[in-house]
């Protein structure tokens, strides 16, 4: 009788033993699933919508209509602007994803809490110093620190209305960060020859 309890008793201890660590081996994993969720919390997605234009300019040749001297402002159909993280163009960032504006020059992306840097297509790329020719000496300098900055940023939450990314397109003869030297079209209104001041951006 007494080998039989003792035996008994032996077996109940076992058996808390092994419910205990089984409680202690869930408690850990509930504590590591939170700690993980704590670390990695799941970020929001918005969607942003906008529209892009092009801010042309009277560039010369026949004689402008009362106003067209003035820069027009029209809806960049068909533009394309890559997107990259962060608030500069850096070539070592990923390009997370692309907008094209249609025909009124609307776009709609939808991306994850964050702040965006919207490119046009010659900057996707790697940098590379631009080559001068004849006519056009440009400002190697300018045209890096041109290339480097976003063409539309911003910071994309839950609170962002709809934004208007305005393109700057300036006459060849008038481009930010180039010194033309070249012969101007007939009527064209005064150009800035210095060349260094960067394009327009909004």
């Amino acid at each position: 009788m007494d080998f039989t309890l003792q035996v008994f008793r032996k077996f109940e201890v076992s058996r808390m033993k092994t419910q205990l660590f089984t409680f202690l081996l869930c408690a850990l994993a509930l504590l590591s699933c939170r700690s993980s969720k704590e670390k990695n919390p799941v970020t929001k997605s918005f969607t942003l919508s906008g529209k892009i234009q092009w801010q042309q300019h009277y560039c010369g040749g026949a004689r402008p209509e009362p106003g067209m001297e003035n820069p027009q402002t029209i809806p960049a159909n068909g533009q394309k602007l890559y997107v990259r993280k962060g608030n500069l163009n850096s070539p070592t960032t990923t390009v997370v994803d692309s907008v094209i504006a249609d025909a009124e020059g609307n776009f709609s992306i939808t991306l994850p809490q964050g702040i965006y840097c919207f490119i046009e297509e010659w900057k996707k790329p790697l940098y590379k110093d631009p080559v001068s020719d004849r006519y056009n000496k440009y400002d190697t300098a300018c045209y890096k620190n041109q290339y480097m900055q976003c063409d539309y940023s911003l910071g994309l939450s839950a609170n962002t209305s709809n934004v208007n990314i305005i393109l700057d397109r300036p006459c060849n003869w008038n481009r930010p960060c180039v010194q033309f030297s070249g012969p101007l079209p007939p009527a064209a209104p005064p150009t800035n020859r210095g060349g260094n001041q960067p394009g327009h951006q909004e």
